[in-house]
Parts: C-alpha cells; sequence; structure tokens
C-alpha cells in the first residue's frame, strides 16, 4: 500500500494450497486485508488425488478449510477438479456436498488438464481420450445440476455467513486458532462418515 495506489475498496486475493495453510499465515493475511482466499482442494477424496499425483488427507483439507471461513474472509473460493483418474459421478458429487458444507461464496468446477510430459500424460491410454471427454461433460452436468438444486435459497451466501457471524457474536478474524486440537477433533470425529454429510 505504500507503493502502489489501490482503488478504496480492492480485492486482495491469495491462493493455497490446502497442506500450506496455517494459523498464523491466516491471521497474517487478515491483518493485511486480504479480501478472497481461494483454496485448490480439487478433490476431498484422498485416493482421487493420491492418483493425480498430489496426496493430501481429508484432515488437512478439513483443518484448512476451518480455519479459513472461521477467519471471515469477505470471499471464500473452492476449486474443485473433475475428469480425475478413476473419479465417478458419486465421488464427484460427494466432493461438491463436502464443499458446499463450508458455504462458500465461490465455488469453481474445473476439468481436468492433462498436460504433455507430465506424470499423467505418461499414464495416459490415448484411446481412452473420447470416453474421457465424454466422462468429463457427465460429470460437469452432474455438479452443475447440483449447485442449481443446492443454491436457490431465497439468500446469499453472504446473508447467510452475516446471520451466523451475528448469531455467534463474531468480529473481526480468530488470532489464536487451537489448531492442534481442530487436528484432533477432525481426525476423531468430523472426518469419519457418521459426521458427515456424504454419508447421507
Amino acid at each position: 500500500r505504500d507503493s502502489f495506489e489501490f482503488d478504496p475498496d480492492p480485492e486482495i486475493a491469495l491462493e493455497f494450497d490446502p497442506s500450506t495453510v496455517t494459523a498464523e499465515k491466516v491471521s497474517m493475511l487478515c491483518d493485511a486485508g486480504f479480501t478472497r482466499i481461494s483454496i485448490g482442494v480439487q478433490s476431498f477424496i484422498e485416493a482421487e488425488t493420491a492418483n493425480a499425483g498430489r496426496p493430501q488427507t481429508r484432515a488437512e483439507v478439513d483443518v484448512a478449510l476451518a480455519l479459513l471461513t472461521d477467519a471471515g474472509f469477505p470471499t471464500l473460493n473452492i476449486d474443485l477438479i473433475y475428469g480425475l483418474p478413476r473419479q465417478t459421478v458419486e465421488s464427484w458429487l460427494r466432493s461438491v456436498r463436502a464443499a458446499l458444507h463450508y458455504l462458500p461464496r465461490e465455488l469453481y468446477l474445473y476439468p481436468l488438464y492433462v498436460r504433455p510430459l507430465t506424470g499423467l500424460a505418461r499414464r495416459r491410454d490415448e484411446s481412452a481420450d473420447l470416453e474421457w471427454d465424454e466422462e468429463r461433460v457427465r460429470l460437469y452436468r452432474q455438479g452443475r445440476d447440483h449447485l442449481s438444486f443446492v443454491t436457490t435459497l431465497p439468500a446469499g451466501g453472504s446473508q447467510l455467513r452475516s446471520a451466523v457471524a451475528e448469531a455467534w457474536q463474531v468480529d473481526g478474524c480468530v488470532t489464536d486458532w487451537p489448531r492442534e486440537r481442530t487436528a484432533e477433533l477432525v481426525a476423531a470425529r468430523y472426518s469419519q462418515a457418521s459426521w458427515n454429510l456424504d454419508a447421507a
């Protein structure tokens, strides 16, 4: 801000990998005035991200999203990818529902892009490309239709967040989030099927 001119109410954004989110970083971004945080979850299914060469645990993702949502950034965006290896319509919709559980203001659905000379490109069967494209279209349509159904509430995301913040008397960013205790709770309870909306 000392070196550049900004609009009076600028959008200041940052993108996170779930494994890099910490309470300290979240607090620093709040203090610095960041207004939009995007997190590249890609999938809530551990086997799918592992198959894509990006191993991450569901507990890591849930802890990261808990930290970001409780910080109260004006815009939280979650990125999901459809067309991942061994992904099915059922598992794709599980990820969509898991993302919506956090009431993000934005939810971006991206197709998987396989770039030349990458690990995915070397493992791909080119003869199956047409079938894979058809599967990606099917996954996209299922995700779009699901979002159309669940986002027809008469209140917008910002209204819901404001109502929750008022009810819980939330004021400003969380600076002393008990990260270790959160990780314990996620591992013991919230990552279990019986505690998860996906189990329904």
